[in-house]
């Protein structure tokens, strides 16, 4: 009976130690990843603040988006949208852009375009010519 309660008494000690170690590890990593969080935390911005430079829409127009050419995809073509990862089937308006020839969806590139104006490959400017 001694030896049972012994062996008892020492695995509840490992016990407790083992969980006073992971109480202990779990607290340690908490406060590390908030104080990971706080350091790189975005700033509050009041709203009576002008935004930021980079805040400032970079895109294309929508009447600068329609100049830009479509074709309709041929029923061999092995082309992939890089934006929306999904391949060309036959009749779908594609869009290739002028400065480097790389070709997207149209709606895929002009949701990217709207945004930023460069390509979602190569980053090359898009600009708009009229002739």
């Amino acid at each position: 009976m001694a030896a049972a309660l012994a062996l008892f008494l020492l695995f509840a000690a490992a016990a407790a130690i083992l969980l006073l170690h992971l109480v202990v590890a779990a607290r340690a990593f908490r406060n590390q990843h908030h104080g990971w969080r706080s350091r790189y935390r975005v700033p509050e911005t009041s709203s009576s603040s002008p935004p930021p430079p980079c805040a400032s829409r970079a895109g294309l127009s929508p009447a600068d988006l329609r100049l830009l050419p479509c074709f309709a995809a041929a029923s061999s073509s092995p082309e992939f949208c890089a934006v929306c990862l999904e391949a060309a089937c036959a009749g779908e308006r594609w869009r290739a852009l002028p400065a480097c020839a790389h070709a997207f969806h149209a709606a895929c590139v002009d949701r990217w375009l709207a945004r930023a104006a460069a390509c979602p490959v190569c980053r090359a400017a898009v600009s708009v010519s009229v002739s």
